[in-house]
């Protein structure tokens, strides 16, 4: 009785957010090969490129945390994309991407898959003047594994799982106290120093070395509090700016110097003056000589009161009253300075307690002194006193020379001013601080992470030891294991089957136009080597039809056994780019006659008894399209055509024949139903 067949599963993509597309859940047929065709700028650019991120040999030379940023679409709000591929309910390869964060994460698979794309001749021929790489060390196990192996492998298995178990623990550890970290520090986890925390750190090829911090996580914490509780608007310290003492110390030098004679008006007379000169000057003012009355008591003066106010006049137009008013301005110049430097003083302490108030709470201050003020200022009273009691020498005898003390005052007032201008600059650097109090917030995370990466390794350095300990007895068990493989298993050089299906590839594309030379693995023209260089002899089409040949050739460098050959899942992304129309069809019937047989032959012929291989191909190549599908490289419930829509792109099926001016009138006939939004072709769709 005959069973029925069982049912294939049917290949289905599955997209959020990946460059321009923001959802995508499409069904392709359970056929083993299928082709979508997409116009520019659709999107199919970022699927390959998605597709490629499931080549291990892709990445290679590129760092993890860059793949998001390639990939995820900028519309995303979490910044997060993910991209898979399903048979049926079995995901057969997956990334989730944060560019948030910078992280991928891979869904294991169980196939092979091959890539080729723009990327890959970009990174594998381009790069390298489209030389071909002939360093190839690959061996393939032909042979059969013997017990021991069987049962090193058994033990390998379980010493992985043991240690994948112990880095799980040890990683959940480390996540929690992470988590208490930027919970009691605050931490926002967009820190760069906080994102670069990780587990790795403790388990990477080199051993980590860490130095001690400075402070503990303790005293870090207790400077972080401190520095939240500072005042939403602080009283902060204003650097004094002394300009000038203001103080004339020519005059006040010449005068104590100079001796004056008394003058001849009596002593009574003087006495009574220089008890109050400023009345007896100021009634001489409000006197006017042709006025005969008093100007206190406006009576008119008499004979007597007339002689009086003359000899009062005397007095004041005679040298030493003269001197003795100058002594009295120069007294008041002296006053005036000692005011001012209290006022100074005064200033200068109002700003050290402001300072000592505020600094406190920034720990990059918190040991910054205000730089003595008192000193010099008490100097310069000091000597501002000396000289005023000099002056009160010299009213009382103005025959005396006198000098001045034996201070430098301008040094001091100079002293005094480069003072001023270090505290200026303290003080300046605390109100930036707190203005930019969150450079200063951040500077405490940022120290806080380092101290944590030295703070957890010291309290789990055992369990990190043994880990490594553990890896590096899985090390010598792998290598001990590829001893084995290598005198028990039989093996192939793979750089030879590449060889073997180069010539191939280059004979059926090429005839005997170019060969491969075996031993450089270098291409020849008519047997000659090309002096110019393989880049500058090829036209572009030669170049992309060499990438094609290459790439299928190094299908014999993605395994690692013959029983790999099954796995193998091949990808094109538009294999036929600036190629005329006799090389459009050899690609077209290569991927038809493509043939991978389980003991490593890689044949291109219908009459082969070896599997077609797994493929899914794209394109956005009108012309290869008709030309694929009318030469059936894929079975018509296998063509499809991916469609944007407003939120969601569609896959739809393409069985008919389909042509250019088709597809533009359906894209007029879809803008017109507002099925879908006129893009930059609706205006050539229409012409």
């Amino acid at each position: 009785m005959n069973q029925p067949a069982k049912k294939k599963d049917n290949l289905t993509i599955k997209a959020q957010h990946i460059g321009p597309i923001m959802k995508l859940d499409g069904s392709l047929s359970d056929e083993k090969q299928n082709l979508i065709f997409a116009r520019n700028g659709i999107g199919k650019s970022f699927l390959a490129r998605a597709l490629r991120m499931f080549d291990e040999n892709a990445l290679q030379g590129v760092e993890p945390e860059d793949l998001p940023n390639r990939l995820v679409s900028e519309e995303s709000q979490n910044r997060k994309g993910s991209f898979k591929l399903f048979e049926g309910d079995k995901c057969i390869g997956g990334i989730d991407l944060n560019a948030k964060d910078n992280t991928v994460q891979f869904s294991p698979s169980s196939y092979i898959f091959h890539i080729f794309s723009e990327d890959y001749v970009t990174n594998e021929l381009r790069q390298n003047r489209f030389e071909f790489n002939g360093e190839i060390s690959h061996e393939i196990i032909v042979g059969r594994e013997n017990i021991e192996l069987d049962e090193k492998e058994t033990d390998r298995e379980t010493k992985s799982t043991n240690l994948e178990t112990m880095r799980q623990d040890l990683s959940q550890t480390f996540n929690e106290q992470k988590e208490k970290l930027k919970t009691d520090f605050g931490i926002n986890a967009g820190l760069t120093a906080y994102k670069r925390l990780s587990i790795d750190t403790y388990l990477g090829e080199q051993p980590f070395n860490p130095e001690a911090p400075k402070k503990t996580s303790s005293e870090l914490l207790a400077d972080y509090n401190k520095f939240k509780s500072l005042p939403n608007d602080p009283e902060l310290p204003d650097g004094v700016s002394p300009d000038t003492l203001g103080l004339d110390l020519e005059s006040i030098t010449e005068t104590l110097k100079k001796t004056t004679s008394p003058s001849s008006v009596a002593d009574e007379v003087k006495q009574k003056i220089g008890k109050n000169p400023d009345f007896f000057r100021h009634g001489l003012e409000l006197k006017q000589s042709s006025d005969p009355d008093c100007p206190f008591c406006t009576q008119t003066l008499t004979d007597a009161a007339i002689s009086a106010i003359s000899v009062y006049q005397e007095y004041f137009a005679a040298a030493e009253a003269k001197e003795k008013d100058n002594l009295k301005k120069l007294v008041q110049n002296v006053k005036s300075t000692s005011q001012k430097i209290d006022q100074w003083k005064s200033e200068c302490l109002t700003a050290e307690l402001r300072f000592d108030n505020i600094r406190g709470f920034f720990p990059k201050m918190k040991d910054v002194q205000v730089t003595d003020y008192t000193s010099r200022l008490d100097q310069i009273k000091a000597a501002l006193s000396e000289i005023s009691a000099q002056l009160d020498v010299k009213r009382t005898d103005l025959t005396k020379p006198l000098s001045m003390p034996n201070t430098n005052l301008a040094q001091l007032f100079q002293d005094f001013q480069e003072t001023c201008r270090k505290n200026r600059d303290k003080f300046e650097e605390l109100s930036k601080l707190v203005s930019h109090s969150s450079k200063e917030r951040k500077a405490i995370h940022a120290e806080a992470c380092t101290t944590f990466r030295y703070e957890f390794f010291n309290s789990q350095k055992d369990k990190i030891f043994k880990i490594r300990a553990h890896e590096v007895a899985l090390n010598e068990l792998g290598n001990e294991i590829e001893e084995l493989r290598k005198t028990h298993g039989s093996k192939v050089d793979a750089r030879e089957r590449v060889a073997d299906t180069l010539e191939i590839l280059l004979k059926r594309f090429f005839g005997e136009k170019y060969t491969l030379q075996r031993n450089g693995f270098k291409v020849l023209r008519r047997n000659t080597e090309m002096l110019r260089g393989v880049d500058r002899t090829l036209s572009d089409g030669e170049k992309s039809v060499m990438a094609f040949c290459y790439f299928l050739a190094q299908s014999h460098y993605r395994v690692d056994s013959n029983e790999d050959y099954a796995k193998l899942y091949y990808v094109f992304d538009d294999p036929v780019t600036s190629m005329s129309f006799d090389y459009v069809y050899t690609i077209v019937q290569t991927l038809k006659y493509l043939r991978v047989g389980t003991d490593g032959e890689i044949e291109f012929s219908l009459s082969s008894t070896k599997a077609r291989p797994k493929m899914l191909i794209l394109t956005h190549n009108n012309y290869f399209y008709n030309v694929a599908s009318s030469n059936k490289v894929v079975k018509p419930k296998g063509l499809f055509q991916l469609a944007a829509g407003t939120d969601e792109h569609q896959i739809s099926v393409q069985k008919s024949f389909s042509t250019s001016h088709k597809l533009q009138l359906k894209h007029v006939l879809d803008v017109s139903k507002g099925t879908t939004k006129p893009d930059h072709t609706t205006a050539n769709c229409i012409r």
